[in-house]
């Protein structure tokens, strides 16, 4: 296999599926409707462009994960992820059994293989699934770009400090959809 290692910018989208202990306590919250609406927003934005969508499902919403070893590449239904979350056949899903999407999983290769070199990340939990993924992927050397909007933290007394970590230690700063959006264009078209 040839992989393509030129500079120029191969975004794919990753969402932090809701662990399904939590669904329940996410539903009475205020920005959670406001948050599936921006996350679906931006899978509608990298399907407009062909690019690639990933679902990072944790283990313990997948009814039956002794079926599939974690971490591969997996068909799910879209009822295994919250319902009002868009799920495309082409779009990849991977079972996670780590805080991160990387570890114990083949996202890196799927990302690699797909010439992806920068991720944005978007769905629930900044101070957990969302942040030690952008860091994962840092050390990986991907640039994980942070869909401000599109992000939901459970712990809110926990989001603001641990923004500053990523802003401080490794430059990694939320962005508005939108802004997400022009970086595309000029990416693809670039």
């Amino acid at each position: 296999m040839i992989i393509d290692k030129s500079p120029r910018t191969r975004p794919a989208l990753i969402v932090i599926a809701l662990p399904a202990s939590l669904s329940n306590i996410a539903v009475e919250k205020a920005g959670l409707k406001v948050t599936l609406e921006k996350i679906n927003e931006l899978i509608g934005i990298f399907h407009s462009y062909n690019l690639p969508v990933i679902h990072a499902i944790t283990a313990e919403t997948v009814e039956s994960v002794t079926d599939h070893p974690a971490g591969e590449s997996q068909p799910v239904s879209p009822e295994e992820e919250p319902r009002t979350v868009h799920h495309s056949k082409d779009d990849i899903t991977i079972i996670k059994t780590h805080p991160d999407a990387f570890t114990g999983t083949s996202l890196e290769k799927i990302l690699w293989e797909r010439n992806v070199n920068t991720i944005v990340l978007s769905g629930f939990s900044i101070y957990a699934g969302i942040a030690l993924t952008a860091i994962a992927a840092y050390e990986r050397d991907f640039m994980p770009v942070l869909a401000g909007e599109a992000i939901l933290e459970l712990q809110p007394e926990r989001e603001t400090p641990m923004l500053a970590v990523l802003a401080t230690d490794y430059a990694i700063s939320p962005v508005s959809n939108l802004r997400i959006k022009e970086l595309i264009e000029s990416w693809v078209n670039g």
